[in-house]
């Protein structure tokens, strides 16, 4: 796949943590409608990679791109803007509000207020609008916070 089909393209990226050298060298290229898996054992950099993409980190070295505008150097709300998120896997939400007062401070940096694809999605969660966070099972907190970042959801789905 060339780059210019990428709806994200990272190539030889290289990010530390202060003297600790965490990514090396690192490429990696998503197609539309295409899933990727980033998998690997404990401070492997899967997690330095993500944040990267979505910045809160600064690489050392390479590019970071989505349909080819670069994303380094941009702050982490302007990349949300653009409809990357970062999704941390703790699953904290909002646990005094409903799940649709979640998913509007999710969509509050992008002005995309439309959940219609991420119902579509998860269904589910259509049915627990109304529902405060804190009362939801382990699986449907994963589903709010995925769908209150739903780069993945509307870019590649």
């Amino acid at each position: 796949m060339t780059t210019g089909e990428a709806i994200l393209s990272v190539k030889g990226l290289s990010v530390s943590y202060g003297e600790a050298k965490v990514l090396f060298d690192m490429d990696l290229s998503v197609g539309p409608r295409q899933i990727v898996a980033c998998v690997g054992r404990n401070g492997a950099g899967k997690t330095t990679l993500l944040k990267s993409i979505a910045g809160f980190l600064r690489p050392r070295a390479g590019t970071i791109a989505s349909e080819n505008v670069s994303l380094v150097g941009r702050k982490p709300y302007d990349i949300a803007k653009m409809g990357i998120k970062y999704v941390p896997q703790d699953k904290k939400v909002f646990s005094d509000l409903t799940v649709s007062e979640n998913l509007e401070l999710g969509s509050y940096a992008t002005g995309d207020y439309n959940w219609d694809r991420v119902t579509d999605y998860f269904p589910k969660l259509k049915t627990l609008m109304d529902r405060k966070a804190g009362f939801l099972s382990g699986g449907e907190r994963q589903m709010l916070m995925i769908a209150g970042r739903s780069w993945a959801i509307r870019k590649c789905c």
